[in-house]
């Protein structure tokens, strides 16, 4: 600590610095300002410093970092594509490796890169002859509403190959943001039995 006592003394500025302490066994961190105290005349002379105990912050915060952690690698290691749909256009904002894959793409980036939503990546109309992005935007609006919607649909790889699957779609909210999670399953192989 007497590093940063000098520094501030050298400096003439307050600084802040996050320190561990060991008190009776036991580390506590500290978020630690230090200034320089001056005489009635403005002479230098000494450091003051105040401690703040931020433990717990400092605690929740790794519990915070290991909880999404956890969530990222059940999307991410999740073995149904899935998606993230954000408004107004229903864009995909991210996808993991198992949507890269089911789509034929070489990495979850390129959705984004591609600025692709779930119009993209459908054929122009659905196996009952309607127009995708109309029936899509009906699946959308049901999600919205109801919470979620599970349905089947017709989508298209990017070399064009058409393939049966079901989509489960929720909506989810985060703070004042609402957005979809979307589930996808090739049902290609159901569908030909």
């Amino acid at each position: 600590w007497a590093d940063r006592e000098r520094q501030v003394l050298a400096s003439g500025q307050r600084g802040q610095w996050e320190e561990t302490l060991e008190l009776g066994g036991i580390k506590r961190q500290l978020l630690s300002t230090r200034f320089p105290v001056q005489d009635g005349s403005g002479t230098l002379i000494g450091v003051a410093c105040i401690s703040h105990n931020i433990s717990s912050y400092k605690q929740a915060e790794q519990e915070l970092a290991a909880s999404e952690a956890r969530y990222r690698q059940l999307f991410e290691e999740s073995r149904d594509a899935q998606l993230v749909l954000v408004p107004p256009d229903w864009r995909i904002l991210s996808a993991n490796r198992a949507a890269a894959q089911l789509f034929g793409l070489c990495c979850a980036e390129e959705f984004i890169a591609r600025s692709l939503g779930p119009w993209g990546i459908s054929p122009e109309h659905q196996a009952d002859g309607r127009e995708s992005q109309a029936v899509g935007r009906e699946a959308v609006a049901i999600a919205l509403r109801d919470g979620s919607h599970y349905f089947e649909w017709l989508h298209r790889r990017i070399d064009g190959e058409e393939f049966p699957c079901t989509v489960l779609l929720t909506r989810m909210v985060a703070g004042d943001e609402v957005f979809l999670q979307g589930s996808v399953r090739d049902i290609s192989e159901p569908k030909r039995a």
